[in-house]
């Protein structure tokens, strides 16, 4: 079919028509995805940018990658540097001063005391910090709360006996198996409504490996993990996406761009060999004589570090490609890289950018109110949760 017969406008046979009127309102369906066509927006007739069909920009989809698996979220993180300090930066710097309990005026100082002997008895911020990293790293995590002489299924009691210790899991050792709403005593109107209720927990380490229960969500302190769609939830037990999920494609740039230039440095240097007569030689199949020339020419090569050639007949040049640009191209895949974690390239690769008035300062202090925003939004939530459960407590210490 002829360019014509797909345009209309184009066509001798048809009255002419504006471009714009043309394909104003009309719709392009490509693959699952359905988006306006180029009648919408700012377009040029002349040229035909912004002109679908006429201008390849137009035809632009995004096709979701998906999650990344579990063996490729720890798989980098075990064995990538820069991956491992973007999961793990910003939960030191948000821990790194610790936090206050700030208790009512006339409390007596020997409580204080005491409530920092059952945060290192029952190890919270070592706990705290596992799970925050979990969280970045896989999606979420949770906390659970093991106390002795209640069923873990059943709601947790306003008053329970005792903490005996804190076990951090992931969001694939949390099974939903009921939600809130299941049940004809559930609140039906509730804001838990259809929310999981009772998990599964299976544990993946340690010697009760493999071996599961029911626990209640009351009795768990949750992290919810990076903001994800009701889909992507689903996937992941309820819990959000690894932070690994939104810088992967930056990540493989940066590896990637530098392996290239790895490989181009190591090609470098590429050496031409013009030896008269050759065609004629292969023409008559004369092979030996070119593998012996060559041959003899390598061994003196390495042997003296210096090449022997006919002073008429031959020449060996070398050749070397242009690496200018190389630098900016690398500079620019670390500045993305550092954009998408969002931690300045000074903490993430330890180095300062170039330019004018580049001192990164500016990131520094975005970076410091990120961690802030963080610590009032995702990690103190939890912990207030976890204290107060802690203060309902009928005792503290070991039994």
């Amino acid at each position: 079919m002829a360019l014509r017969d797909w345009f209309p406008f184009f066509r001798s046979d048809a009255t002419p028509t504006p471009v714009t009127d043309a394909l104003q309102n009309t719709e392009v369906a490509t693959g699952n995805a359905t988006r306006p066509g180029a009648g919408n927006g700012w377009l040029n007739e002349m040229t035909g940018a912004g002109v679908q069909g006429l201008d390849p920009n137009t035809h632009w989809i995004f096709k979701p990658r998906g999650p990344l698996g579990r063996s490729q979220i720890e798989g980098i993180y075990d064995e990538d540097g820069i991956g491992r300090k973007i999961v793990d930066r910003p939960v030191h710097d948000a821990l790194k001063r610790g936090w206050t309990v700030h208790l009512e005026e006339n409390t007596d100082p020997g409580l204080v005391k005491e409530i920092d002997r059952e945060y290192e008895r029952l190890g919270l911020m070592r706990n705290l910090e596992k799970a925050l990293k979990h969280e970045r790293l896989h999606g979420g995590a949770a906390i659970f709360l093991n106390i002795p002489g209640e069923d873990p299924e059943t709601p947790l009691s306003e008053n329970p006996e005792w903490i005996k210790n804190l076990v951090v899991l992931r969001p694939y050792e949390l099974i939903p198996i009921r939600y809130f709403g299941d049940d004809p005593e559930d609140d039906q109107d509730g804001e838990e409504f259809g929310q999981p209720k009772i998990y599964q927990m299976i544990r993946e380490t340690g010697h009760r490996s493999g071996r599961s229960k029911h626990v209640h969500r009351s009795r768990l302190i949750m992290f919810a993990g990076q903001a994800a769609s009701d889909a992507a939830k689903v996937r992941n037990n309820g819990f959000g996406r690894s932070v690994l999920d939104f810088v992967y494609s930056a990540l493989a740039l940066k590896w990637g761009g530098a392996k290239a230039i790895g490989v181009l440095m190591g090609r470098s240097e590429r050496g031409i060999f013009k030896i008269r007569g050759l065609y004629e030689d292969i023409a008559r199949g004369n092979y030996e004589n070119i593998r012996q020339r060559l041959q003899l020419f390598y061994v003196a090569s390495g042997m003296i570090q210096a090449g022997i050639l006919d002073a008429d007949d031959e020449d060996y040049v070398t050749t070397s490609p242009s690496f200018g640009g190389l630098a900016d191209i690398s500079a620019e895949q670390r500045q993305d890289l550092a954009a998408v974690a969002d931690i300045p390239q000074v903490f993430l690769f330890g180095d300062t950018p170039g330019g004018l008035a580049s001192s990164g300062d500016a990131n520094i202090t975005d970076y410091e109110d990120r961690i802030a925003a963080d610590q009032t939004l995702r990690i103190e939530p939890p912990l207030m949760d976890f204290h107060e459960i802690m203060m309902r407590a009928r005792r503290w210490g070991k039994q």
